[in-house]
């Protein structure tokens, strides 16, 4: 930038070099007269003082038609006051709550099996065998009832539970029964699982069976009757506690009469169980909400980090911007300033215009988190409605 002095050593040296002329001209002939020369330089004198004026005049002037704010901070306001602030708000994760969800594996929850393995007398194969008079044959039809074996299973609960403790007959557990029986004697085995490695929830699905906790009693012999049937099972402790469990709601039962081993006995299987309607599942739509929201605000997040980044950039342009602005002044290039102040008052509103943008989808956000949050709450209120209703069974 030019100052005063500068500018009165330039006048100056002109002066000294018009009186140079002048006198080598013989225009100063009375060149040794002190008032003259002193009133010459008086009048350059004013006349640099006057330019001077003129100049500073014009400086100012300049300013007034081209004002440039050159504090950003003032400038632009929101983005010192609210960029900022939900930029630090997001970087702490104000809105970033996640929800406390407690979703059981289908296939754990569901179905998981309750099995007693083992018999009251040494048959080791995973069922009750009847050992008394098991050489002794008897004739098809002589010998049990699913009907019988069911309603004397009841009353062995009623026995022992009380009046209420019966438990409720299911076509589905029936079915499930008679698929188990028709394995056995097919593939000729008496076990828990069958030599293909089939358990128990292969025939309940078979049946169409949906189980949240379900169990099995088997058994093998020429039994005089359902009771002696039931009687053999209550004898068990495994088997025992099969019947009187109160983790059970339903049963099923099937019996079959017919070879096995070399001699014709009977088979016979219980199954019993708790259906999956008993507990109220968490609702798969609400969970499917929850995971929408959850992306929904995982995008949003994404955005507005990226925003971030876009305001910052411009931000430190203007600043560049500004720095330009102040050098070109000091060479007294006062038109290129005005260029890059038009510039600089174009990228601030750019970066108002980003902030509103910004701001936005922030107000979006928490509005979005308001859904997710609620939604979360609801499911996870379900969950654990529905993980008290599997502990209670």
């Amino acid at each position: 930038m030019l100052s005063y002095r500068k500018i009165f050593l330039f006048y100056s040296a002109i002066a000294i070099l018009v009186c140079g002329i002048y006198l080598e001209r013989g225009h100063f002939s009375g060149i040794t007269d002190p008032g003259l020369i002193a009133g010459f330089f008086e009048k350059k004198k004013d006349a640099l003082e006057r330019k001077i004026a003129e100049t500073k005049h014009s400086v100012e002037k300049f300013k007034e038609l081209n004002p440039i704010d050159l504090n950003l901070d003032e400038a632009v306001p929101a983005l010192k006051i609210e960029v900022e602030k939900k930029i630090a708000d997001a970087q702490r994760g104000a809105i970033k709550a996640e929800p406390e969800t407690e979703r059981k594996n289908p296939e754990t929850a569901l179905k998981p099996e309750i099995i007693t393995e083992g018999s009251p007398v040494k048959t080791g194969d995973g069922g009750f065998k009847q050992t008394d008079g098991g050489n002794q044959e008897t004739e098809e039809g002589a010998g049990l009832s699913s009907a019988g074996v069911i309603e004397l299973t009841n009353r062995e609960r009623i026995s022992f539970l009380g009046a209420g403790s019966e438990l409720k007959e299911s076509a589905k557990l029936d079915r499930a029964a008679e698929y188990r029986v028709r394995d056995m004697f097919s593939k000729q085995y008496f076990a828990h699982e069958s030599p293909e490695g089939l358990k128990m929830n292969h025939f309940l699905d078979e049946a169409g069976y949906d189980s949240l906790v379900s169990g099995e009693n088997l058994a093998q012999g020429n039994f005089i009757g359902d009771a002696d049937l039931v009687s053999g099972w209550m004898k068990s402790p495994g088997h025992r506690n099969n019947i009187l469990s109160d983790n059970f709601q339903e049963i099923g039962a099937a019996v079959g009469y017919g070879m096995f081993e070399g001699h014709n006995t009977w088979l016979a299987v219980q199954f019993f169980g708790t259906p999956s309607s008993a507990c109220f599942a968490p609702n798969e739509d609400l969970a499917n909400r929850v995971d929408s929201l959850k992306a929904e605000l995982e995008d949003i997040e994404a955005g507005l980090a990226l925003m971030s980044q876009a305001i910052d950039s411009m931000k430190q342009e203007a600043g560049e911007l500004k720095v330009r602005i102040e050098e070109l002044q000091g060479y007294g290039r006062y038109s290129e300033a005005a260029e890059v102040n038009e510039a600089l008052n174009i990228l601030i509103d750019q970066i108002n215009e980003e902030v509103k943008n910004y701001n936005q989808k922030v107000a979006d956000q928490k509005n979005i988190y308001a859904r997710y949050r609620e939604s979360a709450d609801e499911y996870n209120a379900q969950v654990r409605e529905y993980n008290e209703c599997l502990d209670d069974l």
